[in-house]
C-alpha cells in the first residue's frame, strides 16, 4: 500500500513539474514576443526618423536654390556697378550651386512623381534665369553696358525670379506637409518603441512574479498534500482499526497476512503479531485452508468481488462462528493485482435471529389469513344479515305504511298508533342495518362514489324535507344562509346521508324550541358547510371520541341518547373520501359546532337542477302495464298494491323464465326486477332482457335488497332502488319512465342544421325512451308540423334560411303549435335582451358546452313530468 501511495505521489510530482515548465516556456514565449515587437517598433523608429532627415535636406535644397539665385543677382548686380573681381566670383559659385541644389533636389523627390513634375517645371526656368543673367553679364563684358541696362530694365529677370520663387514656394509647401505627417509617425513610433519597452519590462517582472509564486504555492501544496496524506494515513488507520467488521489484507503472490484490524483480533482470538506473516494453512485445516486459498485465487484472477455469504471458522476462543466475506483484489500500478481485501462480519448471532423472525412471519402470514378468513366471514354475514332482516323489514315497512293509508280498510286512532309504532322501530332497525353496512363498504373499501357538479341550494331543501317532522315534533327552528350560485363536486346521495346525518344528530340533542342553523359557503377550492345548534354540548375531553364507531357520548344526567354510535363516523369517513374535513367546536351547554368541507365544483350543465317532483299517476284511458318479477310473495303483493290503486295494471312473475315469457306476451311498460331468486341469478335476467329484441326498449326497474348500482346500471337498469323501498319513491322512479296515458315513448322534434348535432341528440333522447324526429332547417320542420303533433321541440338558432327566432317567432303565432314546450340548443352567443326573451318564449335554454348534455336529460325530463295528455306522436 505505501508503494502504491509512493507512486501516486510520484505521478502527482511530475504532473505538477510539467506545469511549470509549461509556465516557464509561456514565460519565454510572452518575453520573445514582446522582444519582437519592440525590436520591429525600433526599426519602424529607424525607418521614420531617415524619412524625415531626407525630407529636411530636401527642404534645405530648395531654400539654397532660392538663396543662391539671390545670391547670383547681387554678384550680377555688384560687378555690374563696381567691376569687382570678388562679385563675379560670387555670381559663378552661386549658379554651381544652383545648378547642384537642383541636381540634388530631383535626386531627393525622386519618389514623389508630384514634385518631380514640379521640378520638370522648375528646370526650365531656372535655365532662363541664368542665361539672362549671363547674357547681361556677356553684354557688359563685350561693352555694351547700354543694352546690358535695357535688359535689366525690362524686368524680365524678376518676372523670372518670381515665378521660380512661387514653384520653390509650392515645392516647400509639399515637403513641408510630408515632414509634418513624417513627424507625426516618427511619434508614433517613438511612443510605440517606448510602449513595448515598458511592456517587455512589466511583462517579464510579473512573469517573475508569477514563477516565484507558483513555485512558492507548490513548496506550500506539497507540504499541506504531506500532512494531509499524513492525517488521512492516519484517519485510515483509525478506520480500519474500530470498524466492527474483519479487516485483512494479503499480499497478491503469497498469500499472507500483511495487515488486519482489532475485530480480527477479537473474533479469531490471535494476537496481530500471531497473525501477520502467517497464511490461512497456519490456523486451519488443510481442506478449509485450501478452500480459503482457492476463493483467494480466484477474487485475484477474476480481478473482481468474490462474495461469500457463508463460511465457517474455528475460532480460539469462540468455538465456531458463521462469517460473511468479501473479498477485492487491490491493483498496483503496473495494472495488476497487489494485494488481496477481506472483510467479514460475524452472522452468527444474525442467522439465529432469522430463524426465529422467519418463524414469526410465518406465524404472522397464518394469522393474517385467518383475519382475510374472519373478515370474507364477516362480509358473507353481513350480506346475509342483509338479506334476512330486509326481506323481513320490506314486508314490515311496506304493509304498515299500507294500512296506514287504510287500503285494506279504515284503521281506529289506536290501530294507528300502533301500526305507527311499528313503522317508527321499523325504520329505526332499518337504519342500524343500513348504518352496520355502510360502515362494512367503507372499512373494506367498497363504497363507490357517482361524483357529480350540483349546486348546495337545490339539495339542501331535499334534506331538510326529510327531517322536518322531527323539527315540528320538537318546535325547533331551522335556519339556513347558503352562498348564491354555489356548487360542489360530490355524490348527491353521499351528500344528503352526511347532512342527515349531522342535521338529525343536532336535533337529537337540541331541548324542545331550540335553534338549529346551516351555513354554506366558499373556502378557496373548498366549500365550508357549518351546522350549529344550541342544544347540550359534548365536552371538551370526549370530542375525539365522537367520531369513533359505536362510541357515544353520556349527557350531564348520565344518559345516553338512542343510536348505534355509528352515524359520525360514518359521516367521517365519507367526508374524508370526498377529500374533505370534518371537525367539532362545543362547550357543555353551549352546543355544538360541526364544520365540514367538500371540493368546490363547477356551474353550468353538470350541476343543473334535477326535478324531484313525481309525475301525475297515470291516466285511467289506458292503464300502463308493469310487470313485477318477484320470488317473494309478500314483496310481489306489497309492490302491486303500491302500484294498483295509481292506475297501473300489475302482472307479476316468481321466476325468471315466467318472466321473459310474461315479457314478450304482454309487452309491459316497465319491469320491476329482484336479484336474489332461487330458480336463477336476477342479473342473467337482467341481461336477456337487454339482449331480447321485444323487451330490449322496456325500461327495467331493480328493486332488491342487494346494493350494486353500478353493476345494475352497468347491464342497462333504468332504475335501482334498495329494499326496503317507499311508495313514493317507487312511483316517482316509474313516473320517469312512463307518460300520460301509459305510452313509454315520446316524440321530440329536432330542428339543428348540423348534422353531427341530430346524431348527437337523437342518441340522447333514445337513452331516456324518446322518439326523435330530426329536421336539419326551420321552414321544413315549420312544414311536418302542419300535418304532425309532437311533444316537445329542441332548437337551434343559427341555421341558414329562417333562423331559430324566426321559426320560435312563428311557433307562438300559431293557435295550434304556440303551447308547445320549446327548449333552445345553440352554441350562439346570447344577449341580455335576447336572452329574456327566449326565456319569456322557451322551456329552457341550454348553450353548447362543457357537460350541455345532462341540462338536455333535465330540461326533457322536466317536459315528461308536465306533458299534457294531448301531446301525441308522430302518425
Amino acid at each position: 500500500m505505501e508503494k502504491n501511495e509512493k507512486t501516486n505521489r510520484g505521478i502527482y510530482l511530475r504532473n505538477r513539474a510539467r506545469t511549470l515548465r509549461g509556465l516557464f516556456v509561456l514565460a519565454v514565449l510572452i518575453l520573445i514576443v514582446v522582444g519582437w515587437l519592440s525590436y520591429n517598433s525600433a526599426l519602424q523608429l529607424a525607418g521614420t526618423s531617415a524619412w524625415v532627415a531626407h525630407t529636411q535636406e530636401t527642404l534645405l535644397r530648395l531654400e539654397q536654390i532660392r538663396a543662391d539665385i539671390r545670391a547670383a543677382e547681387a554678384g550680377q548686380r555688384g560687378y555690374l556697378l563696381t567691376g569687382g573681381p570678388e562679385y563675379l566670383s560670387s555670381y559663378n559659385t552661386s549658379i554651381e550651386n544652383i545648378k547642384t541644389n537642383f541636381l540634388m533636389a530631383r535626386r531627393l523627390t525622386a519618389d514623389n512623381a508630384t514634385q518631380q513634375r514640379r521640378l520638370d517645371v522648375l528646370g526650365p526656368l531656372l535655365d532662363h534665369r541664368l542665361a539672362l543673367l549671363k547674357d547681361v553679364l556677356d553684354r557688359d563684358q563685350q561693352g555694351q553696358r547700354s543694352r546690358a541696362v535695357d535688359i535689366i530694365r525690362l524686368g524680365e529677370g524678376r518676372q523670372l525670379t518670381e515665378t521660380i520663387r512661387s514653384v520653390i514656394g509650392e515645392i516647400g509647401y509639399e515637403e513641408r506637409q510630408l515632414l509634418e505627417r513624417r513627424e507625426q509617425n516618427q511619434q508614433a513610433s517613438v511612443r510605440r518603441t517606448l510602449f513595448f519597452v515598458n511592456l517587455g519590462g512589466t511583462v517579464s517582472v510579473l512573469l517573475f512574479v508569477l514563477v516565484f509564486f507558483q513555485l512558492y504555492r507548490e513548496i506550500v501544496r506539497h507540504t499541506t498534500t504531506q500532512e494531509k496524506l499524513e492525517e488521512n494515513r492516519d484517519f485510515l488507520d483509525s478506520v480500519i482499526e474500530n470498524i466492527p467488521v474483519m479487516v485483512f489484507i494479503k499480499d497478491a503472490e503469497t498469500l499472507r497476512i500483511v495487515r488486519v484490524n482489532n475485530a480480527c483480533e477479537l473474533v479469531t482470538g490471535y494476537s496481530r503479531h500471531e497473525l501477520i506473516g502467517k497464511s490461512d494453512f497456519d490456523f486451519f485445516p488443510a481442506e478449509q485452508a485450501s478452500w480459503f486459498i482457492a476463493r483467494d485465487r480466484k477474487a485475484l484472477e477474476k480481478g473482481e468481488l468474490v462474495d461469500i455469504p457463508m463460511e465457517k471458522i474455528q475460532t480460539r476462543h469462540l468455538g465456531e462462528r458463521i462469517l460473511y466475506t468479501q473479498k477485492i483484489p487491490l491493483f498496483g500500478a503496473d495494472g495488476r493485482p497487489a494485494y488481496l481485501l477481506g472483510l467479514s462480519e460475524d452472522v452468527t448471532e444474525r442467522l439465529l435471529y432469522q430463524d426465529q423472525i422467519e418463524l414469526k412471519n410465518r406465524q404472522l402470514e397464518q394469522r393474517n389469513r385467518e383475519v382475510v378468513r374472519a373478515n370474507h366471514l364477516k362480509s358473507q354475514f353481513l350480506a346475509s344479515m342483509s338479506h334476512e332482516l330486509r326481506t323481513p323489514l320490506n314486508a314490515i315497512l311496506g304493509f304498515s305504511e299500507l294500512l296506514l293509508d287504510q287500503t285494506a280498510g279504515p284503521l281506529v286512532e289506536k290501530q294507528k298508533r300502533w301500526v305507527d309504532f311499528i313503522q317508527k322501530g321499523g325504520r329505526h332497525l332499518l337504519q342500524l342495518i343500513n348504518d352496520i353496512l355502510d360502515l362494512s363498504k367503507i372499512e373494506a373499501g367498497h363504497v363507490e362514489l357517482n361524483v357529480e357538479s350540483f349546486q348546495v341550494e337545490m339539495a339542501v331543501p331535499e334534506v331538510v324535507s326529510n327531517i322536518r317532522p322531527l323539527l315540528i315534533e320538537k318546535k325547533i327552528s331551522l335556519t339556513s344562509r347558503i352562498e348564491p350560485e354555489l356548487f360542489i363536486q360530490a355524490d348527491r346521495l353521499r351528500f344528503k346521508q352526511i347532512l342527515y346525518n349531522l342535521l338529525s344528530n343536532a336535533v337529537k340533542f337540541t331541548p324542545m324550541g331550540g335553534q338549529v342553523a346551516i351555513e354554506a359557503s366558499r373556502s378557496g377550492d373548498q366549500v365550508r358547510f357549518t351546522l350549529i345548534d344550541n342544544g347540550i354540548g359534548i365536552d371538551p375531553h370526549h370530542q375525539h371520541l365522537i367520531f369513533e364507531e359505536f362510541r357515544q357520548v353520556e349527557s350531564q344526567d348520565g344518559a345516553v341518547k338512542e343510536g348505534t354510535g355509528l352515524g359520525l363516523a360514518i359521516t367521517r369517513r365519507l367526508v374524508e373520501q370526498h377529500g374533505g374535513k370534518i371537525a367539532v367546536e362545543s362547550e357543555l351547554g353551549k352546543g355544538a359546532k360541526f364544520t365540514f368541507t367538500l371540493p368546490l365544483g363547477r356551474s353550468g350543465a353538470a350541476a343543473a337542477k334535477i326535478p324531484s317532483t313525481a309525475v301525475p299517476a297515470p291516466s285511467k284511458s289506458k292503464q300502463p302495464i308493469v310487470l313485477v318479477v318477484d320470488d317473494e310473495a309478500q314483496d310481489r303483493e306489497l309492490l302491486a298494491n303500491y302500484l294498483s290503486p295509481e292506475g297501473y295494471r300489475i302482472v307479476t312473475a316468481a321466476s325468471g323464465e315466467e318472466a321473459i315469457t310474461k315479457a314478450r306476451d304482454l309487452r309491459p311498460d316497465v319491469i320491476t326486477l329482484d336479484i336474489l331468486m332461487p330458480t336463477g341469478s336476477g342479473w342473467e335476467m337482467l341481461h336477456r332482457l337487454r339482449n331480447t329484441p321485444e323487451t330490449a326498449k322496456t325500461p327495467v326497474i331493480v328493486v332488491s335488497i342487494v346494493d350494486q348500482k353500478q353493476l345494475g346500471f352497468s347491464l342497462g337498469a333504468a332504475e335501482y332502488l334498495v329494499k326496503p323501498v317507499s311508495k313514493e319513491i317507487l312511483l316517482e322512479a316509474l313516473s320517469r319512465h312512463i307518460i300520460s296515458g301509459g305510452k313509454t315513448s315520446f316524440t321530440c322534434l329536432i330542428i339543428d342544421d348540423d348534422q353531427e348535432t341530430l346524431h348527437l341528440v337523437s342518441e340522447i333522447l333514445h337513452s331516456v325512451g324518446c322518439a326523435p324526429v330530426a329536421i336539419d332547417n326551420g321552414k321544413s320542420a315549420l312544414e311536418f308540423l302542419k300535418e304532425h303533433k309532437v311533444d316537445v321541440i329542441l332548437l337551434d338558432l343559427l341555421m341558414p334560411e329562417m333562423d331559430g327566432f324566426e321559426v320560435l317567432r312563428r311557433l307562438k303565432e300559431s293557435p295550434e303549435l304556440q303551447d308547445l314546450p320549446i327548449v333552445i340548443i345553440t352554441a350562439k352567443e346570447i344577449t341580455q335582451a335576447e336572452r329574456e326573451l327566449l326565456e319569456r318564449q322557451s322551456h329552457a335554454l341550454i348553450q353548447k358546452g362543457g357537460k350541455w348534455e345532462d341540462q338536455l336529460l333535465t330540461s326533457i325530463r322536466e317536459v315528461i313530468a308536465t306533458e299534457k295528455p294531448v301531446a301525441g306522436k308522430v302518425q
